[in-house]
C-alpha cells in the first residue's frame, strides 16, 4: 500500500511546483528530470516514514511526479492533472496559495534542518532526551513576515534563561525536554524542565487567552511522553490577570512569573 505524503513532504513538492513555473498551467517536469530526481533523493533523505514500512518504490521519481500532477488537479479543481491527491495536497495549497514567501520560507527551513540533521528520519518508537537551554531550538516552521512571531519568541527565551539562572543559584537544574515521536521527522522541545522538581514549563509573552490556550495544548502535547506525569506550569512575565489562572489551574497547569530579583509561582513553591 502506499504511503500517504506527509505535511512536511507536501510542502517540499508545493514549492517545486511553483519553482518549476507549472502553475497557471506551465510544464510539469518529467519524471527524469532533473528536479524531480533531486526532491525523489531528498524525500528518501527525509524518510518520513519508518525503513520498515518503505518499499523499492518509495518517494522514485515516478512519485515525485505524479505527486505535483495531483497538485495541479487541486490547483484546477480536478479539472487537470492526476485527481487521486490527498486531503493534505488540498490543505497544504489552501495554506499557502496566498502567502507563498512562507511556503518557500518553510521548505528552505525544512531543507536545511534536513542538511544539518536537525530533522531525522521518522523511527518505530518516541525518543525523549534532555538538552541546554542555550541551544535556541524551535518547534515553529513558518516564518512570519510581520516579524511579531519571534519578537515573541526572543521575550520569552530571556524569560527562559531568566528562570534557569535563578534556579541554578539554588542548585537546581534546568534544561529543555527534546522529543522525536514515533513516525515524525520533525523534533519539539519544551521551554523548560525541571528534572529535580518533575516539572514541565511553556514560556508565554503574555497572559492572552490565545497565547495560554497555545501553551495548554503544548504541555498535553508533551506530557503524553513522560511517566510519571510531570507538574505543569506556564511561565509569564507577570502574574496572569483575570480569569486567566483559572483557566489554566482549570486543566492542572500552574503559573510562574518573575517577582524582584526572583520568581513566584500559584503552587506554593513548587516551580520556584
Amino acid at each position: 500500500m502506499a504511503l500517504d505524503w506527509t505535511r512536511e513532504e507536501d510542502i517540499l513538492a508545493m514549492d517545486l511546483y511553483l519553482r518549476v513555473g507549472a502553475r497557471s498551467g506551465g510544464s510539469i517536469p518529467g519524471a527524469g528530470s532533473r528536479e524531480i530526481i533531486q526532491l525523489s533523493e531528498m524525500l528518501k533523505k527525509l524518510s518520513a516514514y519508518p525503513p520498515d514500512r518503505q518499499d523499492d518504490k518509495y518517494r522514485n521519481p515516478d512519485g515525485v511526479y505524479l505527486k505535483l500532477m495531483n497538485l495541479r488537479s487541486v490547483e484546477t479543481d480536478g479539472a487537470h492533472g492526476m485527481p487521486r491527491g490527498s486531503k493534505v495536497d488540498a490543505a497544504v495549497w489552501r495554506d499557502y496559495v496566498d502567502n507563498l514567501p512562507a511556503l518557500h520560507a518553510e521548505a528552505e527551513t525544512i531543507r536545511l534542518r534536513l542538511q544539518d540533521g536537525a530533522m531525522r528520519p521518522a523511527r518505530s518508537e518516541t525518543l525523549t532526551e534532555d538538552v541546554e537551554v542555550e541551544r535556541q531550538h524551535t518547534e515553529t516552521f513558518i516564518v512570519n513576515p510581520s516579524g511579531e512571531q519571534r519578537v515573541a519568541e526572543r521575550a520569552e527565551q530571556r524569560l527562559v534563561l531568566s528562570y534557569r539562572d535563578h534556579m541554578a543559584g539554588k542548585g537546581i537544574r534546568v534544561c529543555r525536554k527534546k522529543y522525536l515521536p514515533a513516525g515524525e521527522v520533525r523534533p519539539i522541545f519544551s521551554d523548560a524542565w525541571v528534572p529535580e522538581r518533575n516539572a514541565l514549563i511553556e514560556a508565554k509573552n503574555s497572559d492572552s487567552r490565545d497565547a495560554l490556550r497555545a501553551a495548554i495544548g503544548q504541555l498535553y502535547d508533551y506530557r503524553r511522553f513522560h511517566e510519571p506525569q510531570p507538574h505543569l506550569a506556564v511561565l509569564l512575565p507577570y502574574p496572569p490577570t483575570g480569569d486567566r489562572l483559572g483557566l489554566l489551574r482549570s486543566v492542572h497547569i500552574e503559573a510562574l512569573w518573575p517577582y524582584g530579583s526572583g520568581f513566584r509561582d500559584s503552587a506554593h513553591g513548587t516551580f520556584v
